[in-house]
């Protein structure tokens, strides 16, 4: 105790919980306990001491000091490094997921709670299978659960998943099988978007582009004919014609203003119904 501060990191004095080893070590234990002892410098270091009584009749005991320093620093960087891991897993707008080798929950963050709607108590010890995995679909998502587990393949998929509360969603799933030093598969950590929306935008998107389309070769093709009908009669007729086939409209008309009755007066019409207004003279005042 003499080489050691007055009190130990427990609040212990140091003489007190030195003798308190010693009686331990001479009733034939071998205590083994971390201690703070004080160098020629006056620094204080951490250390390991392994206490044992040594044979004979004389009572002595034999003590071994290793000095721990670096091993404490590098276990405090540990615990920070996991305390900043664990922060950034539960803020994480992705859902973070581990399985074991059984497919069954580990590990669920407040993301993964928000987009399943299963708590991470409902959730862990779950098959995925029986928690977020349509009927339809279990087979080939135990397909591709068994190439993680072989690690041929499965690391990044889309698919629909089931919401607690029996919403079908589309996800994107990024999986990594987690190994031993052997190679061998003990666990799979998978990161999870919620794709549904943007699938839908994309949809409207790719949809409005081939409206887009439509309407520009169905303006070309009206252009084709201006060119090559033989009247303005014909002409009128397959631009009304056109425009309700290719673009489905339950009605196609064109009108014309016509100054001597100050009102836009039908022209062409498409169809039965086309040709009864145009019988009837329809016309819209201005």
């Amino acid at each position: 105790a003499d080489m050691s501060p007055p009190f130990q990191p427990d609040g212990r004095p140091s003489s007190e919980k030195a003798l308190e080893q010693i009686n331990l070590a001479m009733q034939g234990e071998a205590p083994v306990f971390e201690w703070t002892h004080r160098n020629a410098r006056g620094e204080d270091i951490l250390c390991e001491i392994r206490l044992i009584r040594m044979p004979g009749d004389r009572p002595r005991v034999r003590f071994s000091v290793t000095d721990i320093t670096e091993r404490k620093w590098a276990e405090q960087a540990i615990r920070e490094s996991q305390q900043r891991l664990a922060l950034l897993i539960e803020t994480s707008p992705l859902a973070v997921i581990e399985w074991n080798t059984n497919f069954e929950v580990v590990s669920w963050n407040l993301a993964a709670e928000r987009i399943f709607g299963f708590s991470a108590a409902e959730a862990t010890g779950r098959h995925a299978a029986s928690l977020i995995v349509p009927a339809e679909a279990r087979q080939s998502v135990d397909n591709i659960w068994q190439d993680l587990l072989a690690q041929a393949g499965g690391t990044h998929i889309t698919i629909d998943n089931l919401t607690k509360d029996g919403r079908i969603i589309a996800c994107e799933w990024f999986n990594t099988p987690l190994v031993d030093a052997e190679g061998r598969v003990i666990a799979v950590s998978s990161l999870v978007e919620d794709i549904t929306e943007r699938q839908k935008l994309e949809r409207s998107v790719q949809e409005s582009l081939q409206r887009r389309g439509f309407q520009i070769e169905t303006t070309r093709q009206v252009a084709q004919e201006m060119a090559t009908a033989p009247n303005t009669e014909t002409l009128f007729q397959i631009i009304v014609t056109l425009i309700k086939e290719r673009f489905n409209y339950y009605h196609a008309q064109i009108f014309r203003y016509d100054p001597s009755q100050d009102a836009i007066v039908l022209v062409r019409g498409y169809g039965d119904a086309g040709q009864r207004m145009l019988a009837a003279s329809h016309k819209l005042p201005m």
